[in-house]
């Protein structure tokens, strides 16, 4: 699955934390995780994933900078 550029998971009723796992897949380009029912803080693996285009978190109980 490193080579997923695409993970696109809104409007899905996700609970919990953002999985660290999520940073394994280095060569996303977009990852969409918005309407969910996410919580806790923003991982700072996400600026790892430098081929990242695209990130929509919003509409989730996250915190935290980018």
């Amino acid at each position: 699955l490193t080579a997923l550029t695409v993970l696109e998971l809104g409007f899905n009723q996700l609970t919990g934390h953002i999985p660290d796992s999520i940073g394994n897949l280095i060569a996303l380009t977009v990852l969409e995780l918005e309407s969910n029912q996410l919580t806790g803080t923003i991982p700072d693996w996400i600026g790892n994933l430098t081929a990242l285009t695209v990130l929509v978190l919003k509409t989730n109980q996250l915190t935290g900078t980018i």
